[in-house]
């Protein structure tokens, strides 16, 4: 490994450390995130393509009430 990649390698990982810090600050809380089931994440995928992440929450909980899995 070259002083390059070692240099490349700790930058990306005191990259990574950041964004992880960032994001325990920054997440938000969306059920998903609480049961991050397949299905879940496949159904809250779906609805975040059509309306914005807040509003698809609201929806989310109900849709998974009512059809908790695939079958």
């Amino acid at each position: 490994m070259s002083r390059n990649d070692t240099a490349n390698t700790n930058s990306a990982r005191d990259i990574a450390k950041r964004l992880v810090q960032w994001y325990g600050r920054t997440a938000r809380d969306l059920p998903w995130r609480n049961d991050p089931t397949p299905y879940g994440i496949w159904v809250s995928e779906i609805m975040c393509q059509q309306t914005r992440a807040e509003t698809a929450a609201k929806y989310w909980v109900d849709w998974m009430r009512a059809l908790p899995n695939v079958e």
